[in-house]
């Protein structure tokens, strides 16, 4: 093997705690044995948790396969089209829809009902947190939910990713709108609404991934990748070998070649061991 890539959230990192101790002896064992890791996330740059940097992987792909950075090098960068995010914007305005999000590379910005869902998600899943733990989860991974949109400057900032939130009817409408002018890589429900992620075309994981290991002279056959969401699926297609996680989607799971343990399970560091690609670590 020589190249692996890892989704984020619920892959590398578990929301609630970070990334454990046996996920940074997994990377460090990796690049010991001539390995490359690269992360590959949904997230922008502004957004990515320090304790993901801190891993100091090869490689970043971000922006959902917007961006490709090796060695700290931006190889290629994919944007949305302004007129669609004007468009997008506009239906805003008019109510003609609920909810959006717009990621450039440093910023995130969310309109009061976006924030809202988000917001609700987040708190559904730190239950059991305290309300200290909960503020201290939520700086940690960069989100603050605001009802900022209004501070997002059109011709400013380059768009990377947009999400848009509504019911499935509004989405139906707006698929026409939305064909041949970016690439929806993620529909899922979130919350009480569904969640439409848009990038710019011909732009996903997969295509990151392919762009990559062409670069570097990397065969399929020598690529792996691990995740947990849909978005995932076409890093799983453009690797040898896709591991989703144990608490993924059952889509998610069925387009896998394998299953491992779940992030709080340290599910990768014992499926590296047990295919012999890193030592066990001594207790």
């Amino acid at each position: 093997m020589k190249i692996i890539y890892f989704d984020i959230d619920g892959t590398l990192r578990d929301e609630n705690s970070g990334v454990s101790e046996k996920t940074k002896y997994m990377i460090n064992e990796c690049k010991k044995n001539g390995i490359f890791t690269v992360v590959c996330t949904g997230r922008n740059v502004g957004s990515i948790q320090q304790d993901i940097f801190n891993l100091k992987t090869d490689g970043l792909i971000y922006g959902g396969g917007c961006c490709v950075t090796f060695k700290d090098k931006l190889l290629k960068e994919n944007v949305l089209p302004v007129s669609l995010v004007l468009n997008m914007l506009d239906k805003i305005e008019r109510k003609q829809l609920k909810g959006m999000t717009i990621e450039t590379k440093d910023n995130v910005y969310m309109n009061e009902w976006a924030a809202k869902i988000h917001k609700n998600s987040f708190n559904q899943k730190t239950m059991q947190l305290s309300q200290k733990e909960k503020e201290n989860v939520m700086s940690a991974n960069r989100f603050l939910y605001e009802n900022n949109i209004k501070s997002f400057e059109p011709y400013g900032e380059d768009v990377f990713k947009m999400c848009l939130v509504d019911d499935r009817d509004t989405f139906a409408e707006l698929k026409e709108e939305l064909e041949g002018r970016c690439n929806v890589v993620q529909f899922i429900k979130i919350d009480t609404e569904w969640l439409l992620e848009c990038t710019p075309l011909d732009c996903d994981k997969g295509s990151a991934i392919n762009f990559l290991n062409e670069f570097l002279g990397i065969k399929k056959n020598e690529s792996m990748s691990f995740g947990d969401g849909e978005n995932d699926i076409t890093m799983f297609e453009a690797t040898g070998t896709g591991i989703a996680m144990k608490d993924s989607s059952s889509k998610t799971q069925s387009a896998a070649d394998a299953v491992c343990g779940s992030v709080k399970e340290d599910g990768i560091y014992k499926e590296l061991v047990n295919r012999k690609l890193i030592k066990e670590c001594e207790e």
